[in-house]
């Protein structure tokens, strides 16, 4: 007898939507019988699985993971200059490990811990960018990745804006350590909570998968990650003996990608060296207070808490190439008139401030076009990484050239020649986008459709089948599932 619709209530243990064909099946399948389709839940329960903006909710959280560990290594540049006048700093020379060391003078113990704190950071921001990439590759994935970098630079002022007087209230640094140790584990619970919502995601979805039942026409921004899942499962139970390959080889990355890799890194330290040293440099040059110093430097990060709206509207009607370009030029002008000319800082500040409210958001969102979704923990990866390494070497040789020179005179001018050769790149890249149609100044809609990146093997039981090299009975098997 089939079950009936009437019930008291639903939850989310009930299937996402009524399938009468399913009810003699589910008997000895162990999945929990179907009573009741799986309805939407209200807008305003966003907290919700099957609401329609828990997406987006997840979204902001994982935004704010990342949250502590741009705040103090931001915060770092407002306590520059506490540092160099602390005699002591100079003698004896995971970011709590880091406090503990500066708490007890341990130069060692303090770089024990900001390599391990760097090492987290690292896999966190990766981590959030696919996120972000796999949920966001339709009509909106500029705008998501403008959520996180507005998110990201929201952290970043509010860093240069309060360090400094919370150090100067304690009577030392070491304080504003601890304040920053103490938003790293608002982060970390952050964290939790987003395992707990999407490990809830999947317990919801992985029974719908496995017996194929239908989504809720409401529960539209599922679908996609329910097809894909379940086409994944239908290959596995077909090739048991086959063995996957989780990405592509770094060698098979498209010459766009590279490019955009390289473009961003160069962008992204041509901004974070100078604000890595910002209030110090505002503090000799222009003879600011420390704490007027670190104020001024927060406003390079204004205009990004408007990234996501710059990102619907790239989304919308496209332009990202023209958007790199001016972007690349503002950023000359932005150095050219800190170094040549008397003009208050805060519009150098401002300048730099829209450079970062557009590149980060559209390079970030460049990347899932370039190369195939399988491969996206590794392309992401792979920036984070070269990133890593420029800001390693590129903060060396800015104090190296502070130390030896006594000014920040010719960190400006290597900062400015970085800006050139933005604008360069920017260039190059226009040129390879014209190479592929046109890729990146497409809208979303259309970006989707050029990707230049691999067709996803477990979206297309053909490239399944030439990629690991199944038998055709087993292929015709998992073409069945899929149907």
């Amino acid at each position: 007898m089939a079950p009936k619709h009437e019930s008291p209530t639903s939850s989310e243990l009930t299937p996402l939507a009524y399938d009468m064909s399913t009810s003699a099946d589910e008997e000895g399948s162990g999945l929990p019988r179907s009573h009741l389709p799986l309805h939407c839940a209200p807008s305003w329960q966003f907290w919700r699985t099957t609401s329609p903006p828990h997406r987006l909710y997840l979204l902001l959280l994982m935004s704010c993971i990342p949250f502590g560990g741009h705040f103090v290594k931001n915060g770092m540049s407002s306590l520059e200059q506490l540092m160099l006048d602390d005699q002591d700093f100079l003698h004896h020379q995971h970011h709590a490990i880091f406090a503990i060391g500066m708490q007890l003078k341990l130069y060692w113990l303090a770089l024990f811990g900001r390599i391990i704190f760097g090492v987290g950071e690292g896999s966190v921001v990766v981590g959030a960018r696919v996120f972000i990439a796999s949920w966001f590759q339709n009509r909106e994935l500029t705008f998501a990745m403008g959520v996180s970098v507005a998110v990201t630079n929201v952290s970043k002022m509010m860093a240069k804006a309060t360090v400094a007087p919370i150090a100067f209230y304690f009577g030392g640094y070491v304080p504003a350590l601890w304040y920053g140790v103490a938003v790293c584990v608002v982060s970390a619970l952050v964290g939790v909570l987003v395992c707990h919502y999407t490990l809830n995601l999947k317990r919801i979805v992985k029974s719908r998968v496995i017996s194929e039942e239908s989504l809720d026409p409401g529960l539209h921004w599922l679908k996609d990650y329910v097809e894909r899942k379940r086409r994944k499962h239908c290959w596995r139970e077909s090739h048991v003996h086959a063995k996957q390959v989780s990405c592509d080889n770094i060698h098979n990355f498209s010459r766009m990608f590279w490019i955009i890799a390289m473009l961003h890194v160069s962008s992204i330290n041509v901004f974070h060296l100078f604000q890595n040293v910002s209030a110090s440099y505002l503090f000799q040059r222009y003879d600011y207070s420390i704490v007027k110093a670190g104020v001024v430097s927060s406003f390079s990060h204004l205009f990004v808490v408007f990234a996501p709206f710059i990102g619907l509207a790239i989304d919308q009607f496209g332009g990202r190439d023209v958007l790199i370009i001016l972007s690349a030029i503002m950023s000359v002008l932005a150095y050219v008139f800190m170094i040549f000319t008397d003009l208050n800082p805060l519009v150098s500040m401002l300048l730099i401030s829209v450079c970062l409210s557009f590149t980060p958001t559209i390079l970030m969102a460049a990347i899932p076009s370039s190369v195939s979704r399988r491969s996206f923990g590794t392309a992401f990866g792979v920036v984070e990484i070269i990133d890593a390494i420029g800001a390693t070497f590129g903060n060396l040789l800015v104090g190296y050239l502070r130390d030896e020179l006594g000014s920040y005179r010719d960190v400006m001018f290597m900062l400015l020649s970085m800006a050139i050769l933005v604008l360069l790149l920017a260039f190059f890249l226009v040129f390879e986008d014209s190479r592929h149609g046109w890729v990146l100044s497409a809208p979303s809609g259309r970006l989707l459709v050029l990707s230049i990146g691999d067709e996803d093997p477990v979206d297309n039981p053909a490239v399944l089948e030439a990629r690991y090299g199944a038998n055709s009975e087993t292929f015709l098997k998992a073409d069945e599932c899929t149907a």
